[in-house]
């Protein structure tokens, strides 16, 4: 069964730039992990510090993985830069 997450966040006060370029090098490295179907960042227009971060993964193995590999070298540790406002979790067989 396939996962998608779908994520509300807000960067803390001075660090939407620093967490906007976390997640462009962070989000080709996620997109490359096994079962990983989708992850996105989109900003919200009204208040530019919230973003919404879609994920799709196959299964919740592939998803689990994911949540247990350490954090990207080669990006900062977003969780330094944002907090979590809420998320919904799906679970869904793909049809098409």
């Amino acid at each position: 069964m396939a996962v998608r997450l779908i994520v509300t966040l807000e960067a803390f006060p001075g660090k939407r730039e620093e967490m906007l370029a976390a997640y462009a090098k962070r989000c080709p490295s996620v997109r490359a992990e096994p079962g990983c179907i989708e992850f996105r960042m989109s900003q919200d227009i009204e208040n530019p510090d919230r973003f919404v971060l879609i994920e799709g993964w196959e299964s919740e193995e592939a998803l689990a993985v994911h949540g247990a590999l350490p954090p990207d070298p080669n990006a900062a540790d977003v969780r330094t830069l944002r907090k979590h406002l809420g998320g919904e979790r799906y679970e869904y067989e793909p049809k098409s």
